[in-house]
């Protein structure tokens, strides 16, 4: 037999509906193996309704019940092949039409011809009760696997592992790729296996995937994270390692899901480095304009008789940091807009000690300030401050949702600009001018200040919603 069907068991709510499907084959040539996942269901009872049907190996593994590690236990499963050129993946809950496998032996000559890998099945969505959900979906018969997975990621196909069919040679070259949850795993074994070359498409049958709620794809609200993570590495692995099998418009496609995702699980350090990349691909101009479509794509102006009103009307709570507090004082005399609450520096600035951040914080939660000012002795206003610009940009950053607005700052690794002379920024080790946000006050409560980081460089790396504004009246 050329053919083999591996099934990596876990549920068993479908489970007899797969093997009937399997059954009704008008062509039987092909091998049945089925790796129990340490399930609490023993299929024992299904397998036996089959066995004279079927060509069937079964094997127990004792993993451990993890979704996160799935990548692994579908490689153990598909490891349980023997001598079978090609193999398919077929979820436990799915469903082949009767001529699948016989189609597939009807287009293998013309497959082997055209030296492909990878083969790929019409596809149409059922649920629960059987019903279908969806139309089918069909494709012309050679695509390139590059193409298809662009169209799946811009919602005009769809693809799961089921309905293909993989060359063995290539499981030996390539075994079963890592990601969190399987996450992606079939989205590169379809990229690797074809070479990111061609695929060959059947659509005289069609597989049936079934959206039960049972299997993680139907998990909206679960494994986030890992979710996110698996995101990040499948990206980024597209972009470092296999970006010259792509054109430059679908590399941006792929580089504008990587920093979406990146951005929903952030490390600044990483997005740095993915940032620098983007600006080596597609140049600085495009790689910002990514940042804010994701961000801001919508831009928010504030109508000058509402900054009037805040600036006229409101103070803000301000912690200042002084060394000399008499030189110092001068720059805040007939301020009214900042109540001003002197704090005598124990660190170097742009510093503050652990003791006294704690303090701010705790006092600024119970009074429920909607924002406070941190800031140095060694701050300057410029000569032609107006406190109407400073709650300009304060109001702006509040409806971009800010955790931290600096005035001014320096040492920053990337900057873009949003409007006027706001931007979002990355890392920033100085700024001895901070606007902090009620909605990150929890977070950085208790935070763990490193003596070999500066206050603004040890906060900025907590939050991607942060801002900086040049503007030379602040």
């Amino acid at each position: 037999m050329m053919l083999a069907i591996v099934i990596p068991y876990y549920n068993t709510d479908y489970f007899d509906k797969t093997m009937l499907s399997l059954a009704c084959q008008t062509d039987k040539r092909f091998k049945v193996y089925i790796g129990n996942n340490n399930s609490p269901d023993d299929p024992g009872e299904i397998l036996e309704n089959y066995r004279d049907k079927l060509d069937i190996v079964y094997k127990e593994f004792n993993n451990e019940r993890n979704p996160v590690t799935l990548s692994e236990q579908f490689l153990q499963c598909a490891s349980m092949i023997s001598n079978e050129e090609w193999f398919m993946i077929l979820g436990d809950d799915d469903i082949l039409e009767p001529n699948v496998v016989s189609d597939f032996y009807r287009h293998l000559p013309q497959i082997n011809k055209n030296q492909i890998n990878v083969v790929k099945y019409s596809t149409i969505l059922i649920n629960m009760c059987d019903d279908l959900i969806s139309t089918v979906y069909k494709h012309n018969q050679i695509e390139k696997s590059t193409d298809l997975y662009i169209k799946k990621i811009t919602n005009r196909s769809r693809s799961s592992l089921s309905e293909h069919i993989f060359r063995t040679r290539q499981f030996l070259k390539y075994k079963i790729p890592y990601f969190p949850l399987a996450w992606y795993a079939d989205d590169m074994m379809i990229l690797l296996y074809s070479n990111f070359d061609k695929i060959y498409c059947i659509s005289d049958s069609v597989v049936a995937i079934r959206l039960s709620g049972k299997n993680i794809s139907s998990w909206e609200n679960k494994h986030k994270r890992e979710k996110i993570e698996a995101s990040i590495l499948f990206y980024s692995e597209l972009i470092t390692k296999h970006n010259k099998n792509f054109n430059i418009e679908d590399l941006k496609i792929l580089y504008k899901h990587l920093i979406y995702y990146m951005l929903n699980n952030y490390n600044s350090n990483d997005f740095s480095k993915k940032i620098k990349r983007g600006i080596k691909l597609f140049g600085t101009e495009y790689t910002n304009n990514i940042l804010l479509d994701i961000k801001y794509p919508v831009k928010y102006n504030v109508a000058n008789d509402e900054i009037k009103t805040f600036a006229d009307n409101y103070y803000i709570n301000t912690f200042c940091f002084y060394n000399n507090r008499n030189k110092y004082q001068e720059y805040f005399s007939k301020k009214k807009e900042f109540r001003i609450h002197w704090i005598k520096s124990t660190s170097p600035s742009p510093n503050i000690n652990q003791k006294n951040l704690n303090s701010i914080l705790t006092r600024s939660i119970q009074e429920e300030d909607d924002v406070i000012i941190i800031c140095f002795d060694n701050y300057r206003f410029k000569r032609n401050y107006s406190k109407y610009s400073l709650f300009k940009y304060i109001l702006i950053a509040k409806f971009y949702q800010a955790d931290i607005l600096f005035g001014n700052g320096s040492e920053m690794d990337y900057m873009c600009k949003i409007q006027d002379e706001l931007y979002w920024v990355n890392n920033i080790k100085k700024s001895n001018f901070i606007v902090l946000y009620r909605k990150f006050f929890n977070k950085i409560l208790d935070i763990n200040l490193l003596n070999s980081k500066s206050f603004p460089e040890t906060i900025s790396a907590l939050s991607h919603d942060k801002l900086m504004t040049n503007d030379m009246s602040i």
